[in-house]
């Protein structure tokens, strides 16, 4: 194994994200020598619950009290906030390589497919109430969305099972 120049060593970049309840989304910044500089602090809609960062685009998408927030990555910046017309948001994941995100509500039986590029919900996908979580895999031909969801198990499958509207 041959050593590195100095100068081409690639950097190690810790990052997180922290939800406060008070409606603000938290930054850390890189891990650097030194002090670090505190995070930078971006005020986001009422009642934050999920945050999930884009992989192609510098944005970082918060779901709320009833929208999404939508963060640049580069100015840590609200940049815009879309109402989606649900009230008990409690889960977000990016699907489609970041074309689309899944919002899961606690109180209604379907996701919401939010479009990042339009800024707008297209559609809903009926999975059953009590959404907490929604995680993604990816194959060669495939992906799929797995919904965790806190409900009694006599409830499944919803009417109209996994249908989209």
């Amino acid at each position: 194994m041959s050593a590195q120049h100095p100068s081409r060593r690639t950097p190690l970049v810790i990052a997180s994200a922290v939800l406060a309840t008070a409606g603000t989304l938290v930054a850390t910044v890189p891990a650097e020598a030194g002090a670090p500089p505190p995070p930078p602090v971006v005020h986001v809609g009422s009642d934050p619950m999920d945050v999930t960062v884009a992989p192609k685009a510098p944005e970082a998408y918060v779901i709320d009290g009833n929208g999404v927030s939508i963060v640049s990555t580069r100015t840590h910046r609200l940049v815009a906030t879309v109402r989606t017309g649900s009230a008990d948001q409690t889960a977000l994941s990016l699907v489609k390589g970041g074309s689309a995100a899944y919002i899961g509500s606690f109180d209604q039986d379907a996701l919401r497919v939010f479009n990042p590029a339009t800024r707008r919900i297209t559609k809903k996908i009926t999975v059953g109430r009590g959404a907490v979580d929604i995680a993604t895999a990816t194959t060669p031909h495939t992906q799929y969305a797995y919904v965790a969801r806190l409900t009694p198990t006599d409830h499944w499958p919803p009417s109209g099972s996994m249908s989209s509207e």
